[in-house]
């Protein structure tokens, strides 16, 4: 106790001490915390991995990556590796080379292998190992193609990935896009570019509705005058089906029949159900006739072991009484206690007889069981499409089927609806699985038995209410919401608004159109040290591609400059646009260096480091008192945090400017500059002489 100048005691003023062991532990502490690397997150894929793991290191794709294939297993890898040979082109530009070789793999290669010994990868899994290179592989040739999917996705985002493993299954077998091509025909290059975005992001299952009231879109040998004027000849099938082949997509055919059949019956109105033009008269024998003799022509054509006959639609139960002719052709075939249903019962079985004879099984709407008739049950081998409560999905897993989730409240996208009745992408992405959301608001448990997976649906009830590129629009986001769900891996975001940002970044698979061309007037350009190139780059819009383009230089030449202009492409039908991109051979700078995640620019992270270490070291020798001790903590800890804050954060990427370049050395350099809209990149390369 002290007493002040007006006598009164005082307590005497505390001093916090701060003992010499507990300053030295905290500046310890403090340089933990700055050696630790900035926490990377899980690779943004679509469908996100099933499971992953960071580890240290990072891998790099650059001009000496190679494909190299396990030697045990090249003959079954060769389709795999070339085709992600191919879409590698079409991402990066470079031709990247197939080598076979046993653990042969160095930094920057790409390895395939079948033999993974892990169970639960089953027919599509595959594991994921990414070090200073990558390795991917499986039980089969599927689940190699899709770790090579997830490269792909990858290396869109950055030719840098963050050391880790995957892996990653999914949970639904069957997981795909419906389109109505017999309303609306579509162009072979849009069916190519699905085929080929499906397959990135892991959809394996392709339906296509080749025939309804509009039109019939498959060349017929057996019946050429049923054949609409836009349609795909038998050469243009095979095309696509070998596409599919390589991306490891089923394409699944519908003829739909004996309903939304006007077009087909239209050369044969003694066919028709009178009244209903588009309806097959099932009470004539000439009916199962032409019906046969287009199965027996289709069914060789496609390789899957599915044919769907549709079978939506027919009558309701109440309009059989108006055909009489319907009872005495039941009762003439199956006998007298046949009831009118029974003709449309016998007829989707008597389908389904012949499509089992050619080694394959049959696919329906769940319209089939929109009467029930005294003889003919529908067969419990019909895969059911449920997009109705015409049976609930628990019923017809009883009866025996397996069935697939086509939902029309949710799975449903039809050209001429208003907007408020076509699926939501919101609750497509944070509501929707494969097991959830059935017709009738059904939910089932997670991975029942006999829950195939889930099929998202475009129909052109008013084919002209969108062109191809507006429904190629807005499909994009339903099916990668479709994508993430089906597969069942955790999301990587919970919302949808969080979601759009990942898909912009994964972007469409490699080759993608519509879009715009990139060429260069100038193949090449010759200069001296210190003036300046210029090229002519012309953008020319395809498909009525109408977004703004944004050029950059993707390489700088040692020593070099390159600036470009943005520029818009216009419409379909209007001039090209031109940009000239300069290249200067000298400049004020070199422009910014971007430091990968976890790097640190030198000098501002020295300051820190010396921040926190000098004073320590100043204290110990000194033997500091408490006083100066707290002071030189505190300032200790602002240098280290200014020092952070100079190099973009502790831990973070961060940038810095290179010094003025000197005069480019004489040579032949390469300037690689790309156009970008949205997940679109076009890259030309430009030639350079410095003499």
């Amino acid at each position: 106790m002290r007493m002040n100048p007006n006598g009164k005691y005082v307590e005497p003023r505390q001093t916090l001490l701060v003992p010499w062991s507990s300053f030295w532990y905290a500046q310890v502490l403090l340089m933990c915390v700055l050696a630790l690397p900035g926490h990377a997150e899980q690779p943004k894929t679509i469908p996100a991995f099933k499971q992953w793991t960071e580890t240290s290191g990072t891998y790099s794709f650059g001009s000496s990556t190679c494909i190299v294939v396990d030697e045990a297993y090249a003959s079954q890898l060769s389709d795999v590796a070339s085709t992600f040979a191919s879409d590698l082109l079409d991402l990066t530009g470079q031709s990247i080379p197939i080598v076979v070789g046993a653990s042969s793999a160095q930094a920057g290669d790409i390895y395939l292998a079948l033999g993974a010994t892990d169970a639960s990868l089953g027919q599509e899994g595959y594991l994921l190992a990414i070090a200073d290179h990558l390795s991917i592989s499986a039980q089969t040739e599927t689940g190699v193609f899709y770790g090579t999917r997830s490269v792909l996705q990858m290396l869109r985002q950055s030719f840098q990935i963050q050391g880790g493993t995957a892996r990653d299954w999914p949970d639904y077998p069957e997981r795909g896009l419906m389109v109505d091509l017999g309303r609306k025909f579509f162009s072979i290059p849009f069916l190519q570019r699905h085929i080929k975005d499906l397959a990135y992001l892991k959809l394996n299952y392709f339906h296509f509705h080749l025939s309804d009231d509009v039109g019939f879109r498959l060349e017929s040998a057996s019946h050429p005058e049923i054949v609409s004027p836009d349609h795909y000849t038998k050469a243009d099938i095979q095309g696509l089906l070998a596409l599919a082949q390589s991306y490891h997509v089923m394409i699944v055919p519908e003829i739909d029949l004996p309903a939304h059949a006007a077009a087909l019956l239209a050369p044969h109105p003694e066919l028709q159900l009178p009244g209903h033009p588009d309806k097959v008269d099932l009470g004539r024998p000439a009916s199962y006739t032409l019906v046969s003799d287009l199965l027996n022509e289709y069914l060789p054509l496609f390789p899957a072991p599915f044919w769907h006959t549709g079978a939506d639609e027919y009558l309701s139960p109440s309009e059989y009484a108006n055909f009489p002719e319907l009872l005495s052709y039941a009762q003439q075939l199956y006998g007298p206690n046949a009831n009118p249903y029974d003709i449309y019962s016998g007829f989707v079985n008597w389908v389904d007889g012949i499509v089992r004879a050619q080694g394959k099984q049959l696919r329906s709407w769940n319209d089939i069981y929109g009467v029930t008739g005294n003889i003919n049950v529908p067969h419990s081998d019909i895969v059911l499409d449920l997009w109705t409560t015409t049976i609930l999905a628990n019923d017809a897993l009883c009866k025996g089927h397996t069935i697939l989730n086509c939902s029309y409240a949710t799975l449903y996208y039809v050209l001429g609806r208003a907007s408020s009745d076509q699926a939501d992408p919101v609750n497509l992405y944070q509501n929707w699985a494969p097991n959830l959301q059935w017709p009738g608001d059904l939910n089932l448990p997670a991975l029942a038995t006999g829950i195939l997976g889930g099929k998202f649906h475009v129909w052109c009830d008013s084919p002209n209410a969108q062109t191809e590129d507006e429904v190629q629009a807005n499909l994009a986001d339903y099916l990668r919401s479709l994508a993430q769900n089906s597969w069942g891996s955790p999301k990587l975001v919970s919302a949808y608004s969080d979601f759009t940002p990942i898909i912009d970044q994964v972007g469409h698979t490699p080759g993608w159109g519509p879009d715009f061309a990139l060429t260069v007037s100038s193949p090449s350009a010759s200069v001296t040290a210190g003036q300046t190139a210029k090229y002519s780059l012309t953008l020319t819009p395809l498909l009525g591609f109408d977004q703004a383009v944004s050029m950059m230089c993707t390489h700088y030449i040692p020593e070099a400059v390159c600036s470009a202009s943005p520029g818009i492409v216009p419409a379909n039908g209007s001039a090209p646009t031109t940009v000239t991109v300069s290249v200067s051979t000298t400049g004020s700078s070199a422009g910014a260096l971007n430091l990968p995640p976890g790097s640190r620019p030198a000098l501002p992270y020295k300051l820190a480091w010396a921040a926190v270490i000098l004073p320590g070291i100043f204290c110990r020798r000194r033997r500091c008192s408490a006083a100066r001790t707290n002071w030189i903590l505190l300032l200790s800890l602002a240098g280290m945090l200014g020092g952070c804050l100079v190099s973009a954060g502790c831990g973070g990427s961060g940038s810095t400017t290179t010094p003025p370049p000197a005069a480019t050395p004489a040579g032949t350099y390469q300037v690689v500059v790309q156009a970008a809209s949205g997940s679109l990149i076009h890259q030309v390369t430009l030639s350079l002489t410095v003499q």
